[in-house]
Order: C-alpha cells, then structure tokens, then sequence
C-alpha cells in the first residue's frame, strides 16, 4: 500500500480546528450553566430570605400591636412629642435628651399604635454583654421596656431585634 502525502489547502484549515472549537464552546458552556446555577440557588436564597423578612415583619406588627413606622427617632416614644426634635442626626444627638436612638441601634423605626408613637425597633448584629446592659441602662433611663426577640426581618437569623415600649403597655 502506497502512503500518500495529502496536501490540505488552507481554506479547508478552519474546519480541521472545529472540533477544538466545539471543545472550547463545550467548555464555555458547562462554566455558564455552572454560573447559572449558581445565581438560580442564590435568588432562591434570596426569595426566601425576602420570605422569611415579610413574615417576620407580620408577626412583629401583631405581636406588638403596631400600624407602621414612622420615621428612625425614639425621642416621640419617650417624651410624647410628634415629631424628631434633632433635625438631621448628628453626633450630637446622640449626647442630647432625649436621644435620637439608642446606642448602637441601626434600621431603628418608631412604630405607631393607633397613631401614636407605640414601640421603637432596633437591629443588632452582635449582642454583645456591654451592649445588652447599655440598652437596659438606657430603657431605665428613659422610662421604658426593653424586649429582645431573635425575629429580625433586617437580617434574618443573624440578628436580633431589640424593642423599647412603655410600661404601660404589654405586648401578646
């Protein structure tokens, strides 16, 4: 048997690298549908977690008996007035009396009840000791209740939500 030298043109060189192109779209394929997946789990977790906010939000609302929030300043909740006294929060409101919001607090809301200034919410992500005897200093302080509950629809599982209210008042 004869070998032969077979000459290739080179218009015919394109479709000889193909199937290293296939390989590569193959490769490029499998990396998209891997990052794919990986953005479908992650807004399933999403969707959950937006799930798991608005539930804990209900059962907030009908645990304490509160409409909706109005504004982040505690100050309506200790002293009776109708609105944020500070303005724009400072640093020095934070000195003044009464203050804008308790130490550390973030996402804070002055929740109303029938109207009127009913609980104030905070959300902290470490509860530490100093930090959880500085907000039962500062309920005595200013003459309200402190109530601590692992339903924090701010960051679910991972903090806990801290609700100053008056004495008077109880909740469920």
């Amino acid at each position: 048997m004869k070998r032969r030298n077979v000459v290739v043109s080179e218009s015919y060189l394109p479709y000889l690298w193909e199937n290293d192109r296939i390989e590569e779209h193959e490769a490029d394929n499998r990396t998209l549908r891997e990052r794919l997946e990986t953005c479908e789990d992650q807004l399933e977790q999403l969707k959950q977690q937006s799930e798991l906010e608005t539930e804990f939000r209900k059962r907030f609302k009908a645990i304490f008996d509160v409409d909706e929030p109005d504004g982040s300043c505690i100050a309506p909740l200790i002293t009776g007035v109708d609105e944020c006294p500070h303005g724009w929060p400072t640093a020095d409101s934070y000195q003044q009396t009464p203050p804008h919001q308790p130490p550390r607090g973030t996402h804070g809301e002055l929740w109303l009840r029938d109207g009127e200034p009913g609980a104030y919410s905070i959300h902290v992500s470490d509860l530490e000791r100093d930090i959880l005897a500085a907000y039962l200093d500062f309920a005595d302080l200013h003459g309200l209740e402190v109530r601590f509950t692992a339903a924090s629809w701010i960051n679910p599982q991972r903090a806990v939500c801290v609700v100053f209210y008056p004495p008077e008042w109880r909740p469920e």
